[in-house]
């Protein structure tokens, strides 16, 4: 597998498990595998500024990786605010 198509793999993961991430927290589905995987990919979520560093470590002039590195960040900050807004609404 050549650097190119490993950053845009690296790039599309953080991306992937956030959409993935909101899907089942508002899915009403209960147990712990359910806990356990929503746990995972917001975790995987939260992390996309470190594959979009990794990525921009590999391939350092492609502009679709500087597009999805963007995109990462942002995941990570939807991921912090998902937390901030669940913990002022749980009132802790």
């Amino acid at each position: 597998m050549d650097k190119r198509k490993l950053a845009k793999i690296l790039e599309i993961i953080p991306l992937v498990s956030l959409v993935a991430g909101l899907i089942l927290v508002f899915l009403p589905i209960k147990g712990q595998v359910y806990i356990w995987g929503c746990s995972v990919l917001f975790f995987l979520a939260f992390f996309g500024f470190a594959f979009g560093i990794i990525a921009r470590l590999l391939i350092k002039g492609d502009k679709t990786v500087k597009i999805l590195s963007i995109f990462d960040f942002i995941s990570s900050v939807i991921v912090l605010l998902f937390y901030y807004l669940v913990s002022v609404a749980l009132g802790q």
